[in-house]
């Protein structure tokens, strides 16, 4: 018979409090899913009142159809590729996943085989692999899947689920397809508890992520921060004060507080969270303008290198601060609503440039390019390095497929198409 023993042990584990957890929420929220939390938490809590959002700002900001225009909502595919590109991995990988998102269907799965997209893409079929693996790991999860069976494990995976059981959840799809809990249970040799536990985990997973992160679009881009540029001067930063809702604390008096205290310390917690927040977006704000004062100046083309990282060291911040912040945040200028991402990005070449100004350099030459002679990549790659951008040819074909433009060869075939139709 085994010996019985009793161990103690001390484990330390970082836990959140309920006040970090709303100010992190908070924090996280554009200001259009920042006024639904508003208003949830006052239908709730008698200490909120919501003073409304004003009219949009004026003065540095474009008319409203402009506005409208400038404001697109990305695709699903675009905020993969920005997930994409947040990723610590090879500039070449990073390239490679963010062309893999316009191979994936609708429901979000990447069905070809790796060996023929390194046909397709001119790339090593282990490149692809990896590439694949970095889209996988995207939210929400369960894109790049190959089939049914991965996108299950991929969310089941990311819910916490053990690899073992997420092994044999995928391994007894089938059975619990054709057959009820009990009969699946003795068919699998399992009990039935495990069977309806495995059920319930199952009707939680969506075989279509694409259209779930379809859906939590926002329906448009309201900026958070105004950017004003006066003569003579470098360009200023400012809260949008309007942009969101106001909270203030109900005058209830202190009879109230004492039947309520609870209440009354939700209330401030929240009016401190929003205070925070607006402190973090004017501080990264500043500084980001201060980092991109050319794109302001002189438009995409002139974006420096820039990660969230160094703006976060540079901060006093912790990089996943930053990347909440910045995440479905945007700021107004003449330029139009830019969101926040738009001014982070790696180093390209010989670190001079960042990726999305090579990107807007590329997209020029091509939109200028005559009608019937399309510039080759390597074309594009001579005419960059001709204006101080040191790239590749390789590089010049990943970032013009991040774009979704076609190559030189369909480029002309599609106008020879066009001036046929006409």
């Amino acid at each position: 018979m085994a010996d019985a023993s009793l161990r103690l042990s001390l484990v330390q584990r970082l836990a959140l409090t309920p006040g970090l957890r709303q100010s992190l929420r908070v924090l996280a929220a554009p200001p259009d899913r920042l006024a639904e939390l508003l208003a949830a938490e006052a239908e709730t809590n008698p200490w909120i009142e919501i003073v409304p959002p004003g009219a949009f700002p004026a003065g540095a900001a474009p008319d409203a159809e402009l506005i409208d225009r400038l404001a697109a909502t990305p695709s699903p595919r675009e905020r993969l590729r920005a997930q994409i590109r947040l990723m610590r991995a090879p500039a070449d990988d990073i390239a490679l996943a963010c062309a893999l998102t316009e191979w994936l269907d609708e429901r979000g799965w990447l069905t070809e085989p790796d060996a023929r997209l390194a046909a397709a893409l001119d790339a090593p079929p282990e490149a692809v692999g990896r590439a694949r693996e970095l889209l996988q790991r995207c939210e929400p999860a369960g894109i790049g899947a190959r089939d049914l069976g991965e996108c299950i494990a991929l969310q089941l995976a990311e819910a916490g689920v053990a690899p073992d059981e997420v092994a044999a959840i995928r391994a007894a799809l089938p059975v619990l397809a054709a057959h009820g809990p009990e009969r699946a249970a003795r068919r699998l040799g399992r009990d039935a508890e495990t069977l309806r536990r495995w059920l319930r985990l199952l009707r939680q997973v969506d075989p279509h992520p694409l259209g779930a992160l379809d859906e939590s679009l926002p329906e448009r881009l309201i900026p958070d921060l105004q950017v004003e540029i006066r003569p003579g001067q470098r360009p200023e930063v400012s809260l949008i004060e309007d942009a969101r809702p106001r909270l203030r604390i109900a005058p209830l008096g202190r009879e109230a507080a004492r039947h309520a205290p609870e209440l009354l310390a939700r209330a401030r917690e929240l009016a401190s969270a929003l205070r925070r927040r607006d402190r973090t977006l004017l501080a990264i704000g500043t500084a980001l303008v201060r980092h991109q004062e050319g794109f302001f100046l002189e438009g995409p083309q002139a974006l420096r290198p820039l990660s969230r990282a160094a703006l976060a060291a540079e901060l006093g911040l912790h990089p996943s601060t930053v990347s909440r912040a910045v995440a479905g945040k945007a700021l107004l200028c003449p330029r139009g609503v830019i969101p926040l991402a738009t001014f982070f990005g790696a180093a390209v070449g010989d670190g001079a440039h960042a990726a999305g100004a090579v990107q807007a350099a590329i997209a020029r030459l091509i939109a200028e390019e005559p009608p019937g002679r399309p510039l080759s990549d390597a074309a594009i790659r001579d005419r960059l390095a001709r204006i101080g951008i040191d790239t590749s040819r390789r590089t010049v074909a990943k970032y013009r497929l991040c774009m979704g433009i076609p190559s030189s060869r369909h480029r002309r075939r599609r106008r020879a198409q066009r001036g046929a139709r006409a």
